[in-house]
């Protein structure tokens, strides 16, 4: 897909999920529940976190690294409002991006400059570079790398 294919996919998303709601069913996993995504860019199917998701809610700010094509706390549980930040230390550039429609195949990130505070999908990072998003709904965000869709990871926020 080139650039201005890519661009006129990610319109088309971004005006599903502005004009209220769009429901994303993920191949290769349990369909019996799919990630809704509403206005806010977040995904929200349910506030349950995953059974190995582990506890951060005691932290307003959250680093996570990106080490062998792998997210250093895959599944994580924090507190609405919690800034998480993602730095990659590969020399493989990788992403954190909100799973969504066609996410189970490796697909272009965002461009630096088309990245927005309100939705969770951070640009391709080179080692040592950083990306943050401050979760401000509550709900379950499951989360992937672009290029390496194999690489997942979920964010629960909570209360």
């Amino acid at each position: 897909m080139n650039k201005k294919e890519f661009a006129v996919v990610a319109v088309v998303l971004l005006f599903a999920i502005v004009a209220g709601g769009l429901t994303v069913v993920m191949p290769g996993k349990n369909n019996d529940k799919t990630t809704s995504t509403g206005g806010s860019g977040h995904g929200h199917a349910d506030t349950q976190a995953p059974a190995h998701a582990e506890d951060l809610t005691s932290q307003t700010e959250v680093q996570l690294d990106i080490k062998g094509s792998a997210y250093s706390k895959r599944d994580i549980t924090v507190k609405k409002g919690t800034t998480v930040t993602w730095t990659n230390r590969d020399s493989v550039e990788h992403n954190a991006m909100l799973e969504h429609a066609d996410s189970g195949h490796a697909h272009p990130a965002p461009e630096p400059n088309e990245v927005q505070p309100n939705v969770f999908a951070g640009p391709l990072l080179k080692k040592g570079e950083s990306y943050s998003f401050t979760f401000t709904k509550i709900g379950t965000n499951p989360y992937h790398c672009a290029p390496h869709p194999y690489m997942q990871g979920t964010v629960t926020v909570v209360e």
